[in-house]
């Protein structure tokens, strides 16, 4: 018997694309990397370490990851109202399921 449901955050509950990309071009584009160069479609479903580790060695830039996604982090929450949006039908579907009293919860590896 189901008892809860857990959802996925990016592409499940929200369209984050936008905002990572808002995000990641901002970083980049603090250390003087032209954005049109670097294709962020190419990385789609993978971490973030991998993306962002593969994105400064691409790039020759001189910062860790943890710097990197620290910047990157700082401009993700600047993008959120600007970019962020609800994947079509997900907020019915959650009024739905705590309706039939399923515990609901977010598991993500953002």
């Amino acid at each position: 018997m189901i008892k809860a449901v857990i959802f996925d955050m990016d592409g499940v509950i929200s369209d984050t694309e936008d905002c990572h990309r808002f995000a990641t071009d901002k970083a980049l584009l603090t250390y003087g990397v032209d954005v049109k160069k670097v294709d962020l479609s190419s990385y789609t479903g993978q971490s973030s370490r991998f993306v962002l580790s593969d994105i400064i060695q691409r790039n020759n830039i001189d910062i860790t990851f943890e710097e990197f996604l620290q910047l990157k982090t700082k401009f993700f929450f600047e993008g959120l109202e600007q970019y962020l949006k609800p994947i079509p039908g997900v907020i019915e579907l959650i009024k739905k399921i705590k309706a039939a009293n399923f515990k609901l919860a977010v598991g993500s590896s953002s």
